[in-house]
């Protein structure tokens, strides 16, 4: 059968939550109010596919059922009429209408990670003011901006709070006078400082 497991899902989530970090950073950087929503079908089994293993789709609808999903998340139940095994109530979809509830759903390091890119876009929005162009830049270097430490991370916002402020027109990077800020973390930094 090509049901979809809750093991399946769980990694379908962690996958989507990899794949689509740098345009969900994007969109908090940029306050973006477009409505989101991600539905993913869970494949339910035919009455055939449920009659050929109807221990195995038992199971399945157990573990759908017995699956806490976190705020904004929900599975979607159909009735199904069949004619050998009769009304089943079973599983057909999932759909999580925030960003949040996918990484929920994902846990372990995804959930992490879109945390940190969360509350870093937000931090950054807060300082610089909600912005597609900000929003860009998250896109482009959000690997980047999670590998960074927290102090590293305060650096990098300082830097670029003070080159927005200032004409630097000639200046080399040595010359900047950001404190902690020298030509090799410039030279580091150059490309998420800059964009």
């Amino acid at each position: 059968m090509s049901m979809l497991t809750v093991a399946a899902v769980l990694q379908t989530a962690r996958d989507l939550v990899a794949r689509q970090l740098g345009d969900w950073a994007a969109r908090a950087a940029a306050a973006d109010p477009a409505p989101f929503s991600h539905s993913l079908s869970l494949k339910p089994p035919t009455e055939r596919q449920a009659l050929a293993d109807l221990t195995g789709a038992k199971a399945w609808v157990r573990d759908w059922r017995a699956e806490a999903l976190p705020a904004e998340a929900r599975l979607d139940w159909e009735i199904r009429d069949w004619s050998r095994i009769g009304r089943q109530e079973i599983p057909v979809r999932i759909t999580w209408e925030s960003p949040d509830s996918v990484a929920e759903f994902a846990g372990g390091s995804a959930a992490a990670s879109w945390k940190t890119a969360h509350s870093r876009a937000a931090e950054a929005a807060a300082r610089f003011g909600a912005s597609v162009q900000l929003g860009t830049a998250l896109r482009r270097h959000v690997r980047t901006v999670l590998a960074y430490p927290p102090n590293e991370w305060r650096e990098v916002l300082d830097a670029v709070a003070w080159l927005a402020a200032q004409a630097i027109t000639g200046l080399r990077p040595r010359q900047l006078p950001i404190r902690g800020v020298d030509t090799k973390w410039f030279k580091t930094h150059r490309s998420v400082v800059t964009d």
